[in-house]
């Protein structure tokens, strides 16, 4: 991990770990959370030490649109959401045919999400239901 405090103008070192994803809100820039596919960890003193939150699930995409909100994207497709880390609740699926990769929370309700397969999907009522926006070409079909 690197910060920066000025505008990108100078970096700091912050801690070394595997991540998927990171989320921040700029309410609160000291607070990072980071998926690591296994779990989520969670930094309150700006990314230069993580901890593991305890009971969260195996997590490959996590975002933080409003302060303290979690949304996120667990490796078996669910999206789930949390105040804080602490209890999880399940919000939706993303459709099956291929692995869960990529999360963006533009607001708690409107979510964006891809698949291993390059499929793009658009949830507009928090993951509960979710319309395909782009689904590549089978080598079959293209043109």
């Amino acid at each position: 991990m690197w910060a920066s405090t000025d505008g990108g103008r100078t970096w700091d070192v912050r801690a070394g770990l595997p991540l998927l994803d990171l989320a921040a809100h700029a309410d609160s820039p000291a607070t990072v959370w980071a998926a690591t596919g296994k779990g989520l960890v969670h930094s309150t003193d700006g990314a230069r030490s993580f901890r593991a939150v305890p009971g969260a699930p195996a997590l490959v995409a996590v975002d933080e649109p409003e302060s303290g909100l979690l949304v996120a994207l667990a490796a078996d497709g669910r999206v789930v959401t949390s105040r804080g880390g602490q209890t999880w609740t399940e919000q939706g699926r993303l459709p099956t045919g291929g692995e869960p990769a990529v999360l963006t929370a533009a607001t708690a309700r409107h979510l964006l999400a891809a698949d291993s397969t390059d499929a793009i999907y658009q949830s507009t009522d928090g993951g509960r239901t979710w319309t395909a926006l782009h689904r590549p070409y089978s080598q079959a079909e293209r043109p």
